[in-house]
C-alpha cells in the first residue's frame, strides 16, 4: 500500500515543481519571444543608454546606442505586430502600411537624434528623444494593444 502513496507524492511534487523550474530564465511561458518585441527591445535599451546620457553629458556622445536603435527599428519593421490579424481581411494590408509609415517617421527621428549627438546639440537632443517618447506610446496604443487580463 505505501509504494502507491509513495509513487502518487513523487508525481504531485513533480507536477508542482517542474513549471517552477521551468521559469528560472525568466520566461513564463517557455515560447520564445516574437522577433518584433525582441527588436523593439534593443531598440528602448538603445534609447535608454542615450537618455541617460542626456541627462548629464559628459564626454562622448553614445553613438553606438543610436546605431544599435536605428538597426534594430530596421529589423522590426521587417514584421507585421501582432494585432495584424486581429484586423478585417479586408483591413490588414492598409493596418501593416500604417505601420511601417510609422517605424519610418520613427527612423527619421532617430536620425535626427544622432545628428543632434553628432553636433553636441544636447537641447535639441532632448526635444528629439522626448518627440520619440510620445511616438512609442502613439505606436503601442495604435499597433500593440494590450491582451485583456479579465
Amino acid at each position: 500500500m505505501k509504494n502507491p502513496l509513495l509513487l502518487l507524492s513523487f508525481a504531485a511534487l513533480t507536477a508542482v515543481s517542474c513549471p517552477l523550474v521551468a521559469q528560472d530564465d525568466g520566461e513564463a511561458t517557455g515560447r520564445a519571444k516574437p522577433p518584433i518585441k525582441v527588436e523593439m527591445e534593443k531598440l528602448d535599451e538603445a534609447l535608454e543608454a542615450i537618455e541617460a546620457f542626456l541627462e548629464e553629458p559628459a564626454g562622448e556622445p553614445p553613438l553606438a546606442p543610436a546605431a544599435a536603435a536605428q538597426q534594430a527599428l530596421q529589423a522590426a519593421k521587417q514584421h507585421a505586430p501582432r494585432t495584424t490579424w486581429q484586423q478585417p481581411e479586408a483591413e490588414r494590408a492598409a493596418f501593416v502600411v500604417a505601420y511601417r509609415l510609422m517605424v519610418n517617421d520613427t527612423m527619421r527621428r532617430l536620425v535626427d537624434l544622432e545628428d543632434a549627438l553628432l553636433q553636441q546639440d544636447w537641447a535639441k537632443a532632448k526635444t528629439v528623444a522626448a518627440s520619440l517618447g510620445q511616438l512609442k506610446k502613439e505606436g503601442h496604443d495604435r499597433f500593440k494593444k494590450r491582451r485583456r487580463t479579465e
